[in-house]
């Protein structure tokens, strides 16, 4: 599994997940989509082409914003493939990342498909 955190928190399913830094500029999509693009360039060697292989991607979402779905579009260009979705949500010591707050947006793809 591969997973890419956008979210600016820790993620504790994985470790050794580079934690990207990005200063969002919602206001200019042009300039939030150049960013997100510089930001996914500092991921490791191996990041794109496990991606390419249909390897399982789990991305940690920077909230749902803009730049959520500028990540998505990005990632669906460079692979061809929908990612698995995580979401952080307030609880009593702060961020957590429940298991319930997945999803597989390759499924929800093709469970629409069959609603042609």
């Amino acid at each position: 599994m591969v997973t890419l955190n956008l979210s600016g928190h820790p993620v504790p399913w994985s470790k050794n997940s580079p934690l990207v830094g990005v200063n969002l500029d919602l206001g200019d999509p042009e300039l939030l989509v150049d960013q997100l693009q510089l930001a996914l360039e500092i991921m490791p060697a191996d990041f794109y082409s496990r991606l390419r292989s249909g390897e399982t991607v789990v991305v940690a979402l920077p909230g749902m914003t803009p730049a959520a779905a500028a990540v998505l579009a990005i990632l669906h260009g460079l692979t061809g493939h929908w990612p698995q979705v995580r979401w952080a949500v307030r609880g009593a010591d702060g961020f957590e990342w429940p298991e319930q707050c997945v999803l597989d947006l390759d499924a929800v793809r093709l469970d629409a498909r069959t609603m042609r």
